[in-house]
């Protein structure tokens, strides 16, 4: 695999595992244990996160925007964080400050089916991806 998207890969889940738990935290909701539970669980689609920020309910995830980071994920069906998406990577790399060493979102598109092909990635049943590894 690419190292920049593996390292992509790694600071997307540690932005979406702390700022989750943060967000839990703040007594706005529970981790689900589903992405069936999560998308109904009566947390409105938009609001302010006490302490600051503000999130958008997504249809089996989150966008979190807080201390000058956003962060954008979904739910594995079984509920737990880490899986992906190429969109999720992309969107978490260009509202970041585009760090990591990829000039384009193409370049991490390229990088991202490099990675399918070479079976880096394994597809769940809900779109999302994880690493073989």
């Amino acid at each position: 695999m690419d190292d920049r998207l593996d390292a992509l890969i790694d600071a997307h889940q540690m932005a979406a595992s702390e700022a989750f738990a943060a967000f839990v935290d703040t007594g706005l909701c529970a981790h689900p244990a589903s992405r069936v539970a999560w998308g109904s669980n009566g947390l409105p689609l938009r609001g302010e996160i006490p302490g600051g920020g503000e999130y958008q309910k997504l249809g089996f995830g989150l966008r979190i925007e807080r201390n000058g980071q956003t962060i954008v994920f979904e739910f594995a069906p079984d509920g737990r964080l880490g899986p992906f998406d190429e969109h999720a990577l992309q969107v978490y790399w260009d509202e970041n400050g585009r760090r990591g060493g990829f000039q384009t979102a193409d370049e991490i598109s390229a990088a991202f089916a490099d990675a399918l092909r070479a079976r880096e990635l394994r597809a769940l049943s809900s779109g999302l991806y994880e690493r073989t590894r």
